[in-house]
This record gives C-alpha cells, structure tokens and sequence, in this order.
C-alpha cells in the first residue's frame, strides 16, 4: 500500500475518527472509546499492506471498531468474573452462622433448617443448590442439561446462598 496507503489511512481517520470514536464513547464510554479507536488505527496502520485490495476502507474500518469493541466488553466481563469473589459454601455459612457440628442436637436442627431454607428457594436457585452444590455437578455441565446459561446459574446460585445464610443465622437466632 505504501505512501498511497498510509495517506488513504490517514484520510480516513480525518474522515471518520471523530464518528467513530463518538460511537465508541456511546457504548464504551469516553477514556475507553479512545483506546479502543487508537487501537482500531494502529492495527490498521501495522497491516497496510494487507488493506491495499480493501475497496470501503470506511467501512472496513467501522467493522473493525465494532469487533474491537466487542472483544473490549468480553475482556472487561472475563476481569469482572475474575474479581467477584467466589461465593460461600454451604459450609462456610454454616460455620457463619454459628451452628455447632459435634453437637447432636444443633446439627439435627441445622439439617432442618437446612432443608426448610433449601425447600423454600425458587425453583431456579434450588435446582442450582441441589445440582452444583450438593451433587457436585460443574456449571457447565449444568449448564448443557438444562439450556440455562452458566453464569445464570452462577448468579442464581450467590442468591441462594444468601437466602441460606440469611435463614440459617435466623434459625440460629431462635
């Protein structure tokens, strides 16, 4: 593409940068949209020679800032998974709540409690509590049983166990 190409590149930024970082700002928000655009541009630059038999460089261009800003939400969802914490277990509540295992009688009533709260969940949250948690079986393959997305079933599962801990430490109280 050469010298022809680097000033055809450089048009088109004139042309559309401002549009499309505007566009990105909308979606991605202003400090992002900028890098994501400079981005867009840099590859665009590194690749000349690849973009010589590009006809709608405008075009191509925007197509480029559309999958970059989709694998710009993808890494920010990753980093979001990755620093929620991992839920509690059942027994990490239960330790909360202050029940005591070794004694006979307050693990007879924690079991009912147990069961009531895992009873009363919505039917989404107990089949995630019932299947994962208890049953051992991975999201995924959760997730491939029932259509239901893995990180639906994730969220369904953190509200479940809030419920627990919330009716455990109720119980407890009693």
């Amino acid at each position: 593409m050469g010298t022809n190409g680097t000033d055809r590149l450089s048009g088109a930024y004139e042309e559309q940068g401002d549009r499309l970082r505007s566009w990105l700002a909308a979606h991605a928000g202003e400090e992002d949209a900028e890098d994501i655009l400079q981005d867009v541009f840099a590859r665009a630059f590194s690749n000349l020679d690849a973009l010589e038999p590009v006809r709608d460089l405008a075009g191509w261009l925007w197509r480029v800032a559309a999958n970059a800003l989709r694998d710009h939400w993808r890494s920010a969802a990753r980093k979001r998974r990755h620093l929620e914490p991992d839920p509690p277990e059942l027994d990490d509540i239960v330790a909360d709540a202050g029940w005591d295992h070794a004694d006979r009688m307050d693990r007879e009533r924690l079991l009912a409690a147990l069961d009531a709260s895992i009873r009363a969940l919505p039917e989404g949250q107990r089949l995630v509590i019932e299947a994962q948690t208890l049953g051992g079986e991975s999201f995924r393959s959760l997730s491939e049983r029932t259509g239901i997305p893995a990180d639906t079933l994730a969220s369904r599962k953190r509200y479940a166990l809030a419920r627990i801990r919330s009716d455990l430490s109720s119980h407890r109280k009693e």
